[in-house]
């Protein structure tokens, strides 16, 4: 993958009081393999505050890296057809307060203008 090409796909996703080390977990466990093999690589995992809290939310971001555009489509088409996506979705919102994901590209990677 070029870096002209990459385009990032970030999960931001705020668990539940308490329940952000289950749901890293799960996250690993039943949504990556999947992801990868719809063409994501997972470049990074945070965590903030950069401590487990046990009363309070924790927020995780996963940093996907795509190739381009084209690579976003293909992986958003592939999860459509894929049910078990949605049930993942479906079966994590126990563990989830919020969640959000956003689709960008590094501004000096774009053609210019």
């Amino acid at each position: 993958m070029s870096a002209a090409s990459r385009v990032y796909l970030v999960d931001r996703i705020t668990a539940k009081p308490g329940r952000a080390r289950e749901l890293l977990q799960a996250y690993r466990e039943r949504y990556m393999p999947g992801a990868r093999a719809r063409g994501l690589q997972l470049e990074r995992t945070l965590l903030s505050p950069p401590l487990w809290l046990e009363e309070q939310c924790n927020v995780l971001e996963f940093v996907w890296v795509l190739d381009g555009v084209a690579g976003f489509w293909s992986m958003t088409q592939q999860a459509r057809l894929d049910a078990a996506v949605q049930d993942w979705w479906r079966e994590a919102q126990d563990l989830i307060e919020t969640r959000e994901r956003r689709l960008s590209a590094a501004i000096e990677e774009l053609p210019s203008c």
